[in-house]
């Protein structure tokens, strides 16, 4: 395991292609690599390490998803994100926000392929919001049970 530098390190939605793992052995990538969205990262300076959490993407486009997960199916969005074939970032984020290690064996390729352009980072920011308050509903019903 060889450690990109920090120098190199993506942006905040930035997409960009990762061994995504899969439960239960989140430490271990996974093949084949999956664009994914770059959603948060943790330096750590003094060891010149860092995390990457990403949220999956995959090419099972399910249209019926539209209003609680990133769809990217239009021509210029998806030319911004760099990719070619409609995709779909799963919000879900208890499964599919991952933290994963800038190294190359979760990072094959450490160049994002692109960048979520405002509309789409507009359109994820408001389906995690969505996301969000529907849990907090969920929970008060459950308490009033």
């Amino acid at each position: 395991m060889k450690w990109h530098s920090l120098s190199r390190l993506p942006v905040k939605y930035d997409v960009i292609w990762c061994r995504f793992p899969h439960r239960p052995a989140l430490h271990v990538p996974a093949d084949p690599p999956h664009p994914v969205v770059v959603r948060d990262i943790e330096r750590n300076d003094a060891l010149g390490e860092a995390i990457i959490s990403v949220t999956y993407g995959t090419s099972n486009f399910k249209p019926e998803r539209s209003e609680i997960d990133l769809l990217l199916s239009y021509g210029l969005e998806l030319h911004a994100a760099g990719l070619k074939v409609p995709t779909r970032f799963d919000l879900d984020d208890k499964y599919n926000l991952i933290p994963c290690l800038w190294t190359d064996d979760f990072f094959p390729n450490w160049r994002p392929c692109g960048h979520l352009d405002d509309n789409c980072i507009r359109r994820l920011e408001n389906r995690l919001r969505w996301r969000e308050e529907e849990a907090i509903k969920r929970a008060a019903k459950k308490a009033a049970e």
